[in-house]
């Protein structure tokens, strides 16, 4: 009887590779890494590109990392919905995981040993609060680095990568308030002396006054100058300057020689209205009183060209000179807040009354305004 022929056909089960294989069990099995451990941020308004989950790796706590890795990449996905704003989710990497990784690494030095998720409890989490008292920060940025990173757990909780364990017991796992009084506690920021406002006010018209006659499109450095100036007149917060749209300002609906601009503020999901003069009606009182509506019809027309490549109608749209793809546009972000403000500061030699590099931020703005008013 002749001999069944043998199949050459190939299972392409075979050329599966185990790193790619979908999250779902990895309650089960959390050693399986990750082909791609960059967390990739689609809206960059305070994000930046990515955040990359790499230089972790080989610390002693691999498992978790992947959990991390899964659980952002769940976050991320859900977050086109609305359900959680990215800038919280990549504030859970770069204030909490960035932080907690950093003890989770002595405690698996102490335990010779590699960490796995279950190790997470709160003996650990005790110590971990401990840990940032130690490392030289103040009250309300332990606090911050602490809430981030039990956001982040909670997250890794709920989307059933915390092996087998209920929600009760992630809640113990945190103790009820380690930071009590935290924000009267807060030193808060102080308004500016009339010394330093001048200066401040002054270094702001000589930067602004290019701007009015400009035809290229505007850099961070230049975008830092107006949000700046519409902060000195406004005293709105930074967050929701850095959310304005192209919708922000429109039509006051009972004053022809005013604008009114809407902003939208994160925390309590409400509304803040302004209005503004419009350009022609504005005096310029000791060179200083910029008008805000001239200064954000320039933004949107100077970088018209940014904001359609990127197809967004942020206003503060801009693209980036070194080190970037030359096609690449990016969202002004506290970041480069933070570093066009030293470069203003600089460039002018803003200093204090003891002659000290002046502390120049919106926050430090709206507090003068709101004392002025």
């Amino acid at each position: 009887m002749p001999r069944a022929k043998k199949s050459l056909k190939v299972s392409k089960d075979k050329f599966k590779r185990r790193e790619a294989s979908s999250p779902k069990g990895i309650s089960d099995s959390g050693n399986i890494r990750p082909l791609n451990t960059i967390c990739c941020f689609p809206d960059s308004s305070r994000t930046g590109k990515s955040y990359d989950l790499t230089p972790f790796y080989g610390k002693g706590f691999d498992e978790i990392i992947n959990r991390v890795y899964y659980t952002i990449d769940s976050l991320l996905n859900r977050s086109k919905g609305g359900n959680v704003r990215q800038s919280s989710i990549y504030g859970y990497l770069v204030d909490g995981f960035k932080n907690f990784a950093a003890y989770l690494a002595l405690w698996s030095r102490s335990l010779s040993r590699e960490l796995i998720i279950t190790d997470i409890n709160e003996s650990l989490i005790e110590n971990y609060i401990v840990h940032l008292r130690i490392i030289g920060v103040g009250f309300t940025t332990q606090k911050k680095y602490y809430s981030a990173t039990k956001s982040l757990l909670k997250a890794i909780a709920s989307n059933g990568y915390f092996s087998n364990v209920t929600q009760e017991k992630i809640n113990n796992l945190f103790p009820e308030n380690p930071y009590p009084n935290s924000t009267k506690r807060g030193k808060g920021e102080t308004p500016f002396t009339q010394y330093e406002k001048r200066q401040l006010v002054v270094a702001l018209k000589q930067e602004i006054t290019p701007i009015y006659q400009a035809t290229a499109p505007l850099s961070s450095y230049e975008l830092t100058v107006c949000i700046l100036s519409i902060a000195m007149q406004t005293g709105i917060n930074t967050t929701p300057l850095l959310s304005m749209t192209l919708g922000s300002m429109s039509d006051h609906p009972l004053k022809k020689n005013r604008k009114l601009i809407t902003v939208f503020k994160a925390r309590g999901s409400s509304t803040q209205l302004h209005s503004f003069r419009e350009p022609k009606q504005i005096l310029l009182s000791q060179g200083i009183k910029l008008d805000v509506a001239y200064i954000i019809e320039r933004i949107i027309e100077l970088n018209t060209a940014y904001r359609t490549e990127a197809g967004t109608e942020d206003l503060f749209i801009f693209r980036p000179i070194a080190g970037t793809n030359k096609n690449f546009t990016s969202k002004l972000s506290d970041n480069h807040l933070v570093l066009c403000i030293k470069k203003l500061r600089e460039k002018h030699g803003l200093k204090d009354e003891d002659g000290q590099p002046m502390k120049i931020n919106i926050s430090r703005i709206r507090k003068t305004f709101i004392n002025r008013i």
